[in-house]
């Protein structure tokens, strides 16, 4: 009776998990070995190319958030390498190029960050081909045999040799120097799973470089240990935004095995691949592991809920991602129910402070949306956006904020404009509301997430209902994902749009329901304060931003004024105006000479101010005048004059 009270009472918490995760790694991994998931190598660049885009429209729609691309399966290359041949589940032929050419990293990496989804890059360190294959002339186990160790039908790199890892080496700093890739990611193919009456022959390797050891486990261990060092070390030099994780097997030890381990009975990939993946994590020369769970939660030989509450103890800050197998969902395959997935990942998000997201294995669960798998989560588990989560450890200063946030309506679009801010800037994350206040930290307000630095988005779905608002607020994101604080602004439908009137440099705007009026010269805030007029004292381009009662804020059509009609301060005279004394004194008088005829006055301080408006001629105190500049305009006929008059 206990025990099914808590079952029900561990059920229970799970079911009460919300989606109201902002910062959640959302991960399927995309695999070209043997065209698991893509692509067939027969097809045509073209539907090579369009079946791609339809796989990340699918990652798009269910709220995937990162793509882990295989691009070396077997020492082999899915992009144009310098060290490596084109891989044959490319073409269907190794060494042989597509043709037309393409990139297909490239290609996925543009793609991806389309749609606000990081790209890692994913790479088999060790596996070098199945023994009866053939590979190009220019593949490693051609070019350099002696590198190589056959095993159980493979043939594989040994760990062993300096040279092999500083080959690896080699070609991970490539990748990363030469594409825009968020991370490189490493599966739990590292020495070979265990086969029996098999027997893997680095004698000679340990013979030459044992380094101290006397174990040859611990020496295979420290081998691995070496390689994985070197790599975060070569990653993190080059370009330190770049993430770096593993995924192992899941189970570390077990208890049986060490007081460290799990309560689980199975392989070890400490003692049977030779990942000391734990060491990793706690040593910090790993980002993130994300081990390979892929059991039911009850399952007696290994528990996932035993497992992930194992490694989400381990002693470290960085990240622990689930490798899950939601391609047991397959009705030809595994079969599993729905609930054996979706319970797991209940489970994760009440572990949410050891547990910061999860990758699916693999992507055709999502392509053939297994028991509606793709339904479950974009409706429930994933029914907002995420970002993928921060690494304080990397960088946890955000960046500057956007500014000036403008919308204005585009027929039925609504059209965003904003600057861009000082510093650096990777992309911005919209949120919006018909509604309510936007709160940043409530992913139900995200709209869209942008890896792009462009300064102007269109919402085709923006316009609201006469007398309506709707409210955006937009962050700046860095490459970590750090978020800047917002920058807000609203729309509202007011039925006619107001405009900006202009009379003979005199700008006024056709409407004063707003509360608030700023105006801009050639995209410069004029300091005038809140005048709903301003006499434009040169030429250029102006506008005003209109804000409301209810916060909506609107940019009315930029206007080019011309004020280059004015006459200088010496014709005055000629034209039939005198303005005295000048040093002003307390009074500043007006004669007209040569029959002038003036239809009004206008003198403004420097800053555009209105001090006085009038069509007389009486004399103008400025006694209450503070010392500075002063410009008057004079209205004769078809002309503008400008005096500078000054008050001492």
């Amino acid at each position: 009776m206990k025990k099914i009270l808590l079952s029900f009472i561990f059920v229970t918490t799970l079911l009460a998990q919300n989606s109201n995760f902002k910062q959640e790694l959302r991960a399927a991994w995309l695999t070209t070995y043997f065209n698991l998931d893509w692509p067939n190598s027969s097809d045509s660049t073209s539907n090579q190319r369009i079946k791609l885009i339809e796989i990340l429209d699918k990652y798009q729609e269910v709220g995937i958030n990162a793509c882990f691309f295989q691009i070396r399966p077997t020492c082999d290359a899915f992009y144009n390498s310098p060290y490596e041949p084109w891989s044959s589940f490319l073409t269907g032929l190794s060494g042989r190029a597509p043709n037309p050419l393409w990139d297909p990293l490239t290609f996925a990496v543009e793609e991806c960050h389309k749609r606000g989804i990081e790209l890692h890059a994913w790479m088999n360190p060790y596996r070098v081909k199945t023994v009866n294959t053939t590979m190009a002339s220019s593949h490693i186990s051609n070019v350099k045999p002696s590198w190589c160790v056959t095993y159980n039908n493979t043939v594989l790199l040994n760990p062993g040799l300096p040279t092999v890892r500083n080959y690896v080496k080699d070609i991970v700093k490539d990748v990363v120097l030469r594409y825009d890739i968020d991370g490189i990611h490493f599966d739990d193919y590292f020495y070979p799973y265990p086969a029996t009456g098999q027997t893997f022959n680095d004698n000679t390797a340990f013979a030459n470089d044992p380094r101290g050891f006397t174990n040859k486990d611990n020496w295979r261990r420290n081998n691995v240990d070496i390689f994985i060092k070197m790599l975060d070390d070569t990653i993190k030099y080059y370009k330190p935004h770049v993430k770096f994780g593993i995924s192992p097997f899941g189970i570390w030890r077990n208890a049986s095995s060490s007081s460290l381990g799990s309560a689980t009975n199975g392989l070890e990939s400490f003692s049977a691949l030779y990942c000391d993946t734990r060491k990793w994590m706690i040593e910090n020369t790993i980002d993130y592991v994300m081990p390979q769970l892929y059991w039911k939660i009850g399952n007696p030989a290994a528990d996932y809920n035993i497992l992930i509450n194992w490694w989400g103890n381990i002693p470290t800050q960085r990240h622990l991602y689930s490798g899950m197998i939601s391609s047991n969902l397959d009705p030809s395959g595994a079969n599993w129910s729905l609930s054996n997935i979706t319970t797991e990942i209940r489970l994760n998000r009440s572990l949410s402070n050891k547990v910061q997201g999860v990758s699916y294995f693999k992507t055709s669960t999502f392509t053939d949306n297994y028991k509606s798998f793709n339904d479950t989560l974009k409706n429930n588990y994933y029914k907002y956006k995420a970002l993928t989560p921060k690494m304080p450890w990397i960088d946890n200063i955000p960046p500057n904020a956007p500014n000036n946030l403008i919308v204005n309506a585009n027929g039925n679009n609504l059209i965003l404009d904003w600057k861009a801010p000082a510093g650096e800037q990777y992309g911005y994350v919209i949120y919006k509301s018909n509604n309510n206040n936007i709160d940043i930290n409530d992913p139900q307000f995200i709209y869209k997430i942008i890896f792009d630095t462009v300064s102007t988005f269109n919402d085709v779905n923006g316009l609201p209902n006469n007398g309506a608002s709707v409210k955006y607020a937009i962050t700046t994101l860095d490459r970590l994902k750090n978020e800047s604080s917002p920058v807000n602004a609203a729309f509202c439908k007011v039925g006619v749009s107001p405009e900006i009137i202009n009379n003979n440099c005199d700008l006024s705007v056709t409407t004063n329901s707003a509360v608030s009026y700023e105006w801009f010269m050639n995209e410069n805030l004029i300091p005038v304060g809140n005048n709903s007029t301003y006499f434009a004292t040169v030429s250029g381009t102006y506008t005003v931003e209109l804000t409301y009662s209810n916060a909506c804020k609107i940019a009315l059509p930029e206007v080019n004024i011309n004020c280059g009609g004015a006459v200088n301060i010496n014709e005055l005279s000629n034209l039939g105006m005198l303005i005295y004394p000048n040093p002003i004194t307390n009074v500043l008088n007006f004669k007209l000479v040569n029959n002038a005829i003036v239809s009004k006055i206008k003198i403004t301080d420097a800053l555009g101010k209105i001090m006085v408006e009038k069509s007389n001629l009486e004399p103008i105190s400025t006694t209450n005048w503070s010392k500075g500049i002063y410009i008057a305009y004079l209205y004769f006929n078809d002309k503008v004059s400008t005096v500078k008059v000054v008050k001492e």
